[in-house]
């Protein structure tokens, strides 16, 4: 088994619960209907003493090194990834059949991905990912109501992050955009070709996200701030 250097998103899971959480019995939702979150999430996993522990033990998420994919392996992952940007739009019109859609397709496209072309370290990286990735995607399908969708959209969004920068996916434009105040101000970011998207968080009810950043991740510019507050050189 390599030995994987772990670097962020140990606690990303609890951020979920507890942004959807928050925000859902602001909607007036019971304990009991986001119970159903926390079981889907702890599904699978070894019972550990935190969610941290339960991360962790995966090292599933790579920022600090890079794994060169053949170019046709890099190709089938953008495909991948154009999915995911339908998935947001679909979120920006509050349509939930589309978006389910679209997660649908974009585990279809995951299965796609030629493994066979690819050793070593990338391998069982890219294996990593994509099996998370799936993970979430059946979560996001099975959740009932936008709101608990969003939250592991943010999940989805921080992979496919993670996924763009590990596997050297190159975009001509491609930004992390980061609202602040979604999730009763929890925060979150998601991945778009343009700076002027829709917010998938705010969806078609005309709300603006005051104090909104960017991070520029096309070809023309290869060193980045991450959106989680930490540089990246």
């Amino acid at each position: 088994m390599m030995k994987i250097e772990k670097v962020i998103f140990a606690s990303t899971t609890m951020l979920i619960l507890i942004w959807s959480y928050s925000f859902s019995l602001a909607q007036g939702e019971s304990e009991s209907d986001l119970s159903e979150i926390t079981q889907n999430v702890e599904k699978g996993h070894e019972l550990h003493d935190s969610f941290s522990e339960r991360f962790a033990h995966k090292g599933y998420i790579l920022l600090s090194k890079k794994y060169n994919l053949p170019s046709a392996s890099r190709d089938e992952l953008k495909n991948v990834i154009g999915a995911y940007f339908e998935i947001k739009s679909a979120l920006t019109r509050d349509d939930a059949t589309a978006a389910d859609h679209w997660a649908r397709q974009m585990e279809k496209n995951i299965e796609l991905v030629d493994k066979s072309r690819i050793e070593g370290d990338g391998l069982e990286a890219l294996k990593q990912h994509t099996e998370l990735l799936i993970e979430n995607l059946q979560h996001f399908r099975h959740m009932e109501g936008l709101l608990k969708k969003r939250a592991y959209f943010s999940h989805i969004s921080e992979i496919v992050y993670c996924s763009v920068i590990s596997f050297a996916l190159e975009f001509e434009q491609l930004y992390s955009l980061y609202c602040p105040t979604a999730f009763s101000g929890k925060g979150a970011f998601w991945l778009s070709t343009t700076l002027d998207a829709r917010n998938p968080y705010l969806g078609s009810d005309g709300k603006d996200c005051p104090g909104i950043s960017s991070e520029f991740l096309g070809t023309k510019k290869r060193t980045y701030i991450s959106p989680f507050g930490r540089r990246k050189r």
